[in-house]
């Protein structure tokens, strides 16, 4: 038996990481994102949180 697209976002749901929390409280909200759609999302998404990761904070 073949997956909705609802259990598919929410099975990728499960697996992330807490530092995705805000995509994931955002991206929840009705109506919930097809599959198809959400992938993109979150491919965009990680790729800010890679961005912000390379950011240089000065130490004092």
């Amino acid at each position: 038996q073949s997956l909705t697209d609802h259990d598919k976002v929410f099975n990728l749901f499960c697996g992330l990481r807490p530092d995705y929390n805000v995509f994931m409280t955002t991206t929840m909200h009705p109506p919930i994102p097809t599959y198809q759609s959400f992938i993109p999302q979150l491919i965009k998404y990680d790729t800010h949180i890679s961005e912000l990761s390379k950011i240089v904070t000065p130490t004092f």
